[in-house]
């Protein structure tokens, strides 16, 4: 029988805590483990090193980092400041679960696009949210205002969108193009996890009914006035009427030499 101070060799050790003898000593290098180490140069180690190997790797898997975790294996769980730090890594952990849940939801919308799978025309109700406007139309002066909060909206891609935003008042301008003007949008309720307390620089959009309206197009063609008169047909025919600016949300797939591409537009509906 094994006792409290029995020695395993680097192959037995490595087998107890089902690591490679690589990553054991990636760990011992990193001062996880300090194991004796013999006159013949070889280490032998000890259960209780299997211990702090099995401690550290729950620690990462709360999502602290190597070095955080290194320094924690000695720590006083029992602290404010360590609690604090576990209510962040929750934080951070609903953060990624919704925005994986988001990104699955995509995939799936892309997928359906890609094979067919969808409705040219369809009635929807649209959540509320921001957009941060990085330019109006292709003047974009104004990136510098919200800079910070579209940087912060691109580190959260998925829980954001791009958007090009198209104003109601060209909507019947006798005019070749209707220019968009672009920035990112989230919706209200993944805004309280984004930005928690500021939203001084970001665009209120209201919720409503809107026109869900799905084309594929180039970027070129996206541009002309002409290339929208199927929404303007449909509009007339159902007897539809524009609320407000309209928001049109690519896929950014170009798969082919004419860069077509699938968008999504949204109008708000009377």
């Amino acid at each position: 029988m094994k006792t409290d101070d029995y020695l395993y060799s680097i192959k037995e050790f490595s087998t107890m805590v089902a690591l490679s003898p690589s990553a054991v000593r990636f760990y011992q290098k990193h001062g996880v483990i300090t194991p004796a180490q013999q006159p013949n140069g070889y280490f032998l180690y000890t259960k209780h090193d299997a211990f702090r190997i099995n401690a550290f790797r729950m620690l990462l898997s709360y999502g602290f980092s190597i070095q955080d975790s290194v320094s924690l294996l000695d720590a006083n769980y029992q602290t404010d400041e360590f609690i604090d730090g576990m209510v962040e890594k929750e934080r951070c952990l609903e953060i990624e679960l919704v925005r994986t849940r988001y990104r699955l939801k995509m995939l799936r919308q892309a997928r359906a696009m890609l094979q067919g799978e969808y409705t040219t025309f369809s009635f929807d109700t649209f959540e509320s949210g921001y957009i941060a406007r990085v330019s109006d139309e292709d003047n974009f002066l104004l990136a510098e205002e919200c800079k910070d909060e579209v940087s912060r909206m691109a580190e959260f891609l998925g829980l954001t969108r791009y958007v090009r935003i198209l104003y109601a008042a060209d909507l019947r301008k006798d005019s070749e193009f209707w220019k968009p003007s672009y920035g990112m949008f989230i919706s209200e309720k993944d805004a309280e996890i984004v930005f928690p307390c500021k939203k001084s620089n970001l665009l209120k959009v209201e919720s409503g009914r809107v026109l869900k309206y799905i084309r594929r197009i180039n970027r070129p063609n996206s541009e002309k006035s002409t290339s929208y008169q199927e929404l303007f047909d449909y509009m007339e025919n159902n007897k539809l009427d524009f609320r407000g600016d309209i928001l049109l949300f690519p896929s950014f797939f170009n798969l082919d030499s004419a860069a077509n591409d699938f968008e999504t537009i949204i109008v708000f509906l009377k």
